[in-house]
């Protein structure tokens, strides 16, 4: 019996990649936060939330929960934040 080796890699693509626009000023800007069910995840949100909030003036909403970090978030929740901020941050506290 032969034994074959089979390499998982794709050859490297060359397409030129280009970051997001960044966003000017912050002022205003709504912001979602996303716990995604990891413990201490909610109070690192908050911290980052109190910055944007108190430093930058953004308009932080409040932080919207997943069950679990290995679920996706559910189709009501991606729909809000869609209509209602241009920005989601989400963390993983551990």
């Amino acid at each position: 019996m032969k034994l074959r080796l089979v390499g998982p890699g794709l050859a490297a693509s060359h397409t030129a990649a280009r970051p997001a626009a960044r966003i000017g000023d912050l002022r205003g800007i709504h912001i979602g936060l996303l716990a995604n069910g990891k413990a201490n995840g909610d109070r690192l949100l908050e911290a980052v939330g109190a910055h944007f909030s108190h430093h930058h003036g953004a308009v932080v909403h409040p932080i919207v929960s997943k069950p679990h970090a290995s679920l996706p978030a559910t189709h009501d929740v991606l729909s809000t934040f869609q209509a209602e901020v241009a920005v989601v941050l989400t963390a993983v506290g551990d």
